[in-house]
């Protein structure tokens, strides 16, 4: 079964780029990427209802966590990678509380957002009742 991404970014040259690093981790996922803010986000979210959400968002205020929260409550499903240069106290934790899975600094380095991808995808598939293929007997 495909994994269905929605990447939501502030500009499309960072939509683009996590989009091609979703590809290289999973090649079969149906991805899809747009523009948009915290509202775009919301409303993918609720209408489209993907497995995976990553939303690139420069910096988040409570108002926009609030929302964000709201949307992933009706959708327990979807799991949210945010992407922020926010890195404050406040932000990561309005972010714990709005139920988002995973929060990667921007700009990407170190291949962080790959790892953060690889252990959203890993829960979803155990979730899903998939076999993990690294194991050893």
């Amino acid at each position: 079964m495909s994994i269905k991404v929605s990447i939501i970014g502030s500009r499309p040259a960072a939509a683009q780029g996590v989009s091609r690093d979703v590809s290289a981790v999973d090649v079969g996922a149906d991805v899809q990427s747009q523009v948009g803010n915290v509202e775009a986000v919301c409303l993918e979210v609720l209408k489209s209802r993907p497995d995976i959400v990553v939303a690139e968002v420069p910096k988040l205020g409570g108002r926009d966590l609030e929302q964000i929260g709201s949307a992933l409550a009706s959708q327990p499903a979807t799991t949210m990678i945010l992407l922020t240069a926010d890195r404050s106290p406040d932000t990561l934790l309005g972010a714990m509380r709005a139920g988002i899975r995973e929060v990667v600094p921007m700009p990407l380095v170190n291949g962080e957002f790959k790892e953060a991808y690889a252990r959203q995808l890993e829960r979803l598939n155990a979730a899903r009742g998939g076999r993990r293929t690294d194991g050893r007997v």
